[in-house]
């Protein structure tokens, strides 16, 4: 008669992993009970006889939140001043970029069925992933100081409201040349970078490989590069690439000159074995500019250091 208890596993641990990441980003837990929450089954998502449940499934908030089909505002007050961490309107999982698909597995299909758990190669590469869609937020006040960037829609803090203080902002999207060897390992897959004024890139965006050992070593911990906007113009500056070339144009951009950035570019980060094609996607936000669209107005040549 007394509490079910559960010994240790792979998949428990696994959900731990989840729940301790969740927790950290939103400082809140990510599963809830439905007890007295009408018209719904007693497991959430999918078979299983427990009672936990994904706090962000979309048909429990709308119960939870306005079970009688009011406003359901009272369910959203913060009395404790945490806002916006308790509120899952204001900060959904999906302001995590590209986690939320992790927290999807996790939680929502993999509270009953554990083989769906994400494993914890997965939650490294999500978090690196993550990190790479990092934009800065200009609030004063902002209580994260940093948000992931959803393209393609124009960006702003969860955390604040503020909008992003900059009119452009270019992602490039990371990929292995056509017929070219791949490396010793892999990397995460569709990975890509959200590019902001100073922003350094690394050797681990230009080669597609993950560093072996717990710790980089201190050449691959230098950056090879960092991105500027100067004049009206986005720009990567060459600091170590010994073959950054611009595909289809024949140009390289030896190490100290720059290279303008312009939607629709294809730049070869290396020609080494396992080095990295980036495609160059310019998001500009000012008024009539199609998002996704070129910004600045540069060219595809090269410069001097700004």
């Amino acid at each position: 008669g007394g509490p079910v208890r559960f010994k240790p596993s792979r998949s428990l641990d696994l959900h731990a992993l989840a729940v301790l990441i969740y927790r950290f980003l939103f400082r809140r837990s990510p599963v809830a009970s439905l007890p007295g929450v009408p018209g719904l089954p007693p497991w959430g998502r999918g078979a299983g006889s427990g009672r936990a449940v994904f706090a962000e499934d979309g048909e429990l908030l709308s119960r939870l939140r306005d079970p009688a089909g009011g406003t359901g505002a009272s369910a959203r007050e913060d009395p404790d001043g945490l806002a916006p961490w308790t509120d899952t309107l204001k900060l959904p999982f999906t302001s995590a970029g590209p986690l939320s698909r992790l927290f999807e597995l996790a939680f929502a299909d993999g509270l009953q069925e554990p083989p769906s758990r994400p494993d914890a190669k997965l939650w490294e590469d999500g978090l690196l992933r993550t990190a790479d869609s990092l934009l800065p937020c200009s609030g004063s006040g902002c209580p994260s100081g940093w948000f992931a960037f959803v393209p393609p829609g124009p960006p702003a803090c969860p955390y604040c409201g503020r909008p992003y203080a900059g009119q452009s902002v270019p992602v490039l999207k990371f990929g292995r040349e056509e017929g070219r060897r791949g490396g010793e390992g892999t990397g995460p897959e569709e990975s890509s970078l959200a590019v902001f004024h100073d922003l350094y890139i690394y050797r681990r965006h230009a080669f597609n490989f993950v560093p072996e050992g717990p710790l980089p070593s201190a050449e691959r911990q230098k950056p090879v590069g960092y991105f500027s906007h100067h004049n009206g113009q986005w720009i990567l500056v060459n600091q170590n690439l010994r073959d950054l070339e611009i595909l289809g144009t024949g140009k390289t951009i030896p190490p100290g000159r720059t290279l303008p950035l312009a939607s629709g570019q294809r730049i070869r980060l290396s020609r080494e074995n396992g080095g990295r094609v980036a495609e160059v996607a310019v998001h500009d936000f000012t008024v009539g500019a199609p998002h996704g669209g070129r910004s600045g107005g540069g060219t595809s040549g090269t410069g001097t250091l700004p």
